[in-house]
């Protein structure tokens, strides 16, 4: 049987008239991913784990709350097979990251520079060659290295196994998510609390990866506009005044 794209699919859903597309359907299904619904999940876990860093929820809501990171991971690499200007979706996250770091900065009490940085050089080095990506993060880990501790959110290892997923295809690069989501916590030192969320993070991307290995291409992916990325920096300070 011949794989479709994504495209494909969504054209056969729009040409069909009277009835709701079979592709429509099987998005539904169990073993089907809704990416809107990862979406939502992923922003649902990130207020809780923010809130319960200003209200004092205790670590199972931190843990819960940890929940985003593999989320966030997947969106940005099922972002990269679909969007039309690399340099494009990595300004957006740049630019986003500039106005929310100093909210970023008041809320966790860190110079370390926010997740959308990460992100952000992670869709500028996916199309480059090995030799320079390896460059990249040697540089980037050297520098967290010298002083012991990490320059943008997730650390160097992030950066790299995230680009390493991107090419390794559709099905397999959901273990580097695991990976990557353990990295955020770990790096540069395995703490209890730092393993205990590795731990965690790393599960929901294995029951993530369960329910996605099937239906990468189901024709629920949805463009959200700006207001998906202004929502980082304004819920924390929402958040900050609310305290």
């Amino acid at each position: 049987m011949k794989h479709r794209t994504v495209f494909e699919i969504h054209d056969h859903a729009v040409g069909s008239m009277g009835r709701m597309p079979e592709s429509w359907l099987a998005a539904c299904r169990v073993g089907a991913v809704n990416w809107a619904v990862v979406r939502l999940l992923a922003v649902a876990s990130m207020v809780v784990d923010h809130a319960a860093i200003i209200f004092g929820g205790g670590m199972g809501w931190r843990l819960l709350g940890r929940a985003a990171i593999p989320g966030f991971f997947l969106l940005l690499l099922a972002g990269l097979e679909r969007t039309s200007s690399r340099e494009k979706y990595a300004a957006r996250l740049f630019l986003v990251g500039i106005v929310a770091q100093g909210v970023y900065s008041a809320f966790w009490m860190t110079d370390t520079l926010c997740i959308l940085f990460t992100l952000g050089l992670v869709v500028l080095l996916a199309e480059r060659r090995a030799a320079e990506v390896v460059l990249v993060v040697a540089a980037l880990a050297g520098v967290e290295w010298w002083r012991s501790d990490v320059i943008l959110e997730g650390g160097a290892w992030s950066v790299g196994l995230l680009v390493l997923g991107h090419h390794a295809g559709r099905r397999w690069w959901l273990a580097s998510v695991s990976a990557a989501s353990f990295a955020v916590y770990l790096w540069p030192f395995a703490t209890w609390w730092g393993v205990a969320f590795g731990a965690e993070s790393a599960a929901w991307a294995t029951i993530l990866w369960f329910g996605t290995r099937f239906a990468w291409d189901a024709p629920t992916w949805m463009r959200t506009g700006w207001w998906w990325y202004w929502f980082y920096p304004l819920h924390m300070a929402l958040l900050l005044v609310l305290e």
